[in-house]
């Protein structure tokens, strides 16, 4: 699936089934505005809890959604690991849900995601599918540079 710009628009969401994918986060209910503070202090938490117990990331980095935003919402800062994690603190296991999700390949900055997840939320509800409790995005491209740049794919599971 290519990655299409937000300038160019969304492309239609392809359905796809995923198998369960156990990851190690930090979750949080956040003030929209201080996401981005959220994660850049999450994200060092989680690496240092899973790099001091000797356990190594799966896939890249995640940020799972568990409600719709409103002046806040429930976050997860998140990696995928091999299995099921102890809790380590804030650090805590979850396991993303198998089966069937909306994926829209995004290409651009991560202030044009929540417009992605809304295009996606549509054409779930259009198209007669009944929208998850999670949604989750994965970074495919490390963020730094160009924010037009940033590659993340972004999964709405299927209720």
């Amino acid at each position: 699936m290519p990655a299409v710009s937000g300038g160019q628009g969304f492309p239609e969401p392809q359905v796809v089934i995923g198998s369960a994918q156990d990851v190690a986060m930090v979750r949080a209910v956040v003030e929209v505005d201080k996401i981005p503070a959220f994660y850049d202090r999450a994200y060092p938490l989680l690496f240092g809890s899973l790099g001091a117990r000797g356990i190594a990331p799966a896939g890249a980095p995640m940020g799972i959604s568990f409600c719709a935003p409103t002046a806040t919402i429930e976050l997860g800062a998140a990696v995928p690991v091999a299995g099921p994690v102890s809790d380590d603190g804030e650090v805590v296991a979850f396991a993303l849900p198998g089966g069937p999700a909306a994926k829209v390949r995004f290409r651009g900055s991560y202030e044009q995601l929540p417009a992605v997840y809304s295009h996606i939320r549509s054409w779930l509800v259009n198209n007669g599918y009944t929208p998850g409790t999670v949604s989750w995005e994965q970074y495919v491209t490390e963020p730094g540079g160009d924010p037009e740049q940033n590659i993340t794919d972004v999964f709405w599971a299927i209720g």
